[in-house]
């Protein structure tokens, strides 16, 4: 379950998208990534890399499934809140 304070796409200014099979890397504004179906302002950072393909991969005939993304936050108290958020995330996912 994640929570309700979760960082969401509203909060960033633009996110680093990275395969992590590949390496490539862009960085993207947040209201690129409004085009693709699903994802608006309240879409929550942690769902957003699943919704992600790697072209690259794709055309190689691979998933493209493996995307890991950064955000860069428009104000200092997200940053703080997403780093919060990030720990207890962590914390429960290693409590199993």
């Amino acid at each position: 379950m994640v929570s309700s304070s979760a960082p969401t796409l509203g909060q960033v200014l633009s996110l680093s998208i990275e395969c992590a099979d590949c390496g490539r890397n862009r960085w993207r504004k947040t209201q690129e990534l409004y085009r693709i179906k699903g994802i608006h302002s309240g879409t929550q950072l942690s769902e957003i890399g699943s919704r992600l393909v790697c072209s690259s991969c794709v055309d190689d005939g691979l998933p493209g499934k493996n995307i890991v993304i950064q955000a860069a936050f428009s104000f200092e108290e997200d940053r703080l809140r997403a780093d919060a958020w990030r720990v207890s995330n962590l914390a429960a996912r290693a409590a199993g």
